[in-house]
């Protein structure tokens, strides 16, 4: 089971850009006629699950068959949602209106040899 979620940062601009156009009064007084600014922070925790034992040389890759990589392939999958994840969100604040628009994706890497 992968514990990790990547989606928080893409689940809360959808939030604000839904709020934002269906112009809800609660939510954010906004100037009329004017793009609203987003600056978005996106923290990620690093950590090592995930990462141990899913490391493998090319010479260990090699003698592997289907049943070899069947129990790392999720694995590897499941950090590819990260990217994914970041190239979203990327490409949604380029089509933003304002130009004014930021996002900041740190993420911290703990490799454990």
């Amino acid at each position: 089971m992968i514990k990790k979620m990547y989606f928080q940062a893409l689940v809360a601009l959808s939030e604000v850009i839904q709020q934002l156009n269906e112009k809800n009064p609660n939510f954010i007084h906004l100037k009329a006629n004017e793009p609203t600014k987003i600056v978005l922070l996106s923290l990620g925790t690093g950590g090592t699950e995930g990462n141990s034992g899913t490391s493998k040389d090319a010479t260990e890759a090699q003698k592997f068959n289907l049943l070899g990589w069947a129990p790392i392939l999720p694995l590897y999958l499941a950090g590819s949602t990260g990217s994914m994840n970041e190239y979203h969100l990327q490409t949604v604040f380029s089509g933003l209106p304002s130009p004014d628009n930021y996002y900041l994706r740190i993420e911290v890497h703990i490799y454990m040899p």
